[in-house]
């Protein structure tokens, strides 16, 4: 994957450094300067909506409530399962709706993510997508897996 991102916009172009996580806009003029000065180095997005603005980026989204920790900081209020969760394949359309708008990049968090089954079938159709999939649960989900692949 190239470092660079950019996304054509009604009003010019927005230019994402994936290794920097900085966005930067810029307007028609500028446009066909930073197309030039990036030149091979970046991953084009067009944006098929043609007077509006395109999908983020990236996104954040917490794939369960369910926890078994009752921690009192919990900003997500995090315990019980939701009863409105989205289903494995209603996750799978959000990934099929995000390469076809051109975000890229989801922050996956919950509740514990490992309460669901489906977890490492939720990040490999992500991968399989071409969707970044960040974590916070990063380095034990590459130990689980190495465990898991191993039972």
């Amino acid at each position: 994957m190239k470092r660079y991102f950019i996304v054509n916009e009604f009003f010019g172009i927005r230019l994402y450094d994936s290794v920097n996580k900085i966005e930067t806009y810029y307007n028609l003029k500028e446009a066909y300067e930073i197309k030039k000065k990036y030149d091979g180095k970046y991953n084009y997005i067009d944006n098929k909506r043609d007077k509006q603005i395109s999908a983020p980026l990236k996104i954040s989204m917490n794939l369960t409530k369910k926890c078994n920790l009752r921690c009192l900081q919990c900003f997500s209020n995090s315990g019980v399962c939701s009863k409105n969760e989205l289903t494995t394949e209603e996750i799978y359309k959000l990934f099929d709706d995000m390469k076809d708008n051109g975000t890229f990049f989801i922050c996956l968090g919950g509740g514990e993510p490992f309460t669901r089954l489906d977890l490492f079938d939720i990040l490999e159709y992500g991968k399989k997508k071409a969707i970044s999939c960040f974590d916070c649960f990063k380095q034990l989900v590459d130990n689980k897996r190495k465990n898991f692949k191993a039972k």
